[in-house]
């Protein structure tokens, strides 16, 4: 007698097979999902950057430097800027008989500045004016200005704003609009008036000879003799950024000091292997970020090593402006070595057959083998030589990082 297939068995086996088909076609379909969110190699775009080598230390400035001493009554208040080079004879400070006549001299410069300002826009304010030009001369002295806020150069911001005023009230001008100069210079000479008639002053103090002055003083000095600067050793050095030794005398006891020699000296320690090519002569540019915008340029005057690994660098320098003539002992970078190249991942360089060190770059969906010339490493990446003719990498090149079986000429889905 036949067998009949139960047709609740047949339901059920049907329905499983639509299950196992259904997971197939979703795991199909996720496993496209993965491929396309998913690339089976990862890249990152080879940019240009500057990258430097740098020794942090803490550098000690020595100058050649004079107190201004004196016997005075009443306030002292500075008539040139810190690092002002004056002449002997020349004025560097007033003496006011109270804090009142000293404030009313600063707020007097102030108004002179203004009535100058007054002056200048009165005489050129019939002339004709280029309206484009200034119209873009504000936008970029309003960017001059942001960029000096964020910088926290608050002097230099100070000098920013007074130019960006300047070119908002010529393009006022150029565009139309009156300004009545005259009856603004009327306003402030009368405030300047009232006062200079305020103002008592006792005394002036004079420069003793040439240099650049400083309205203060920090007590160090003479901490260290100028002429042997270039002999320090390293434990001299240490011993003078310890400050466990500071000098006698206290800020801001004289009336100021002169820089009486124009080379100056910034003296730090630093392993001697890590300035092992560095020799008298050479051009070193040094960063003090707590202190000065940007870097300064100096001369290695010598480099007097230890038995214990260390070195004292005497670096020389004959800049000088408002902040380099107060600093003393200061946080540093020494900039070794300088590159401009290509950054690419240290993880993404390979070595092929002919032993040429290179990288994977992704062209259309094709993985190239591509040369490189490394200048510098540190590890996490390198800088790559674009100019070489050793090097194959361009930029903006889509260099692979991440990515398994990834061959020259191989296609890349």
């Amino acid at each position: 007698m036949a067998t009949v297939a139960h047709p609740k068995k047949n339901r059920a086996a049907r329905i499983a097979l639509i299950a196992v088909a259904v997971a197939l076609i979703l795991a199909y379909a996720g496993y496209q999902i993965y491929l396309i969110a998913v690339p089976s190699v990862r890249t990152q775009t080879a940019f240009p950057v500057s990258e430097y080598q740098a020794v942090d230390t803490k550098v000690y400035v020595i100058r050649q430097e004079s107190e201004i001493t004196g016997s005075v009554s009443g306030v002292v208040v500075p008539a040139v800027e810190n690092g002002s080079r004056v002449a002997k004879g020349d004025t560097v400070a007033y003496v006011f008989a109270d804090q009142a006549s000293a404030e009313n001299y600063a707020k007097s410069l102030t108004i002179r500045d203004e009535i100058e300002r007054c002056d200048s826009f009165a005489s050129n304010n019939a002339a004709p004016s280029d309206v484009e030009r200034l119209d873009d001369d504000v936008d970029e002295d309003f960017l001059t200005l942001i960029e000096a806020l964020d910088s926290g150069d608050f002097r230099a911001a100070g000098d920013r704003a007074s130019e960006f005023d300047d070119t908002l009230t010529r393009f006022k001008i150029a565009t139309g609009e009156q300004i009545d100069f005259t009856q603004k210079r009327a306003d402030l000479q009368a405030q300047l008036d009232t006062l200079t008639a305020a103002i008592h002053q006792n005394s002036v103090i004079t420069a003793g000879g040439a240099g650049y002055y400083v309205g203060s003083t920090d007590g160090y000095e003479h901490a260290v003799d100028y002429a042997s600067a270039a002999d320090l050793t390293a434990s001299q050095v240490e011993n003078l950024l310890s400050d466990e030794n500071r000098p006698d005398g206290s800020e801001g006891s004289t009336l100021g000091k002169l820089i009486e020699n124009f080379d100056w000296y910034l003296a730090c320690v630093v392993e001697t292997e890590k300035i092992a090519d560095l020799q008298a002569g050479d051009t070193v540019q040094v960063a003090l970020p707590n202190a000065v915008s940007g870097r300064i340029k100096t001369v290695v005057k010598a480099v007097n090593n230890s038995t214990d690994g260390r070195s004292a660098l005497i670096l020389e320098c004959n800049l000088m402006n408002a902040q380099l003539a107060t600093l003393r002992a200061e946080e540093a970078q020494i900039i070794l070595a300088e590159y401009d190249g290509l950054k690419i991942p240290s993880a993404a360089v390979r070595v092929n057959e002919e032993n040429e060190k290179g990288v994977y770059v992704i062209k259309g969906n094709i993985a190239l083998f591509k040369k490189i010339d490394i200048l510098y490493s540190d590890g996490e990446y390198v800088l790559t030589d674009p100019n070489s003719e050793n090097n194959e990498v361009r930029i903006y090149d889509q260099v692979v990082t991440e990515g398994k079986d990834v061959s020259d000429g191989k296609i890349i889905d």
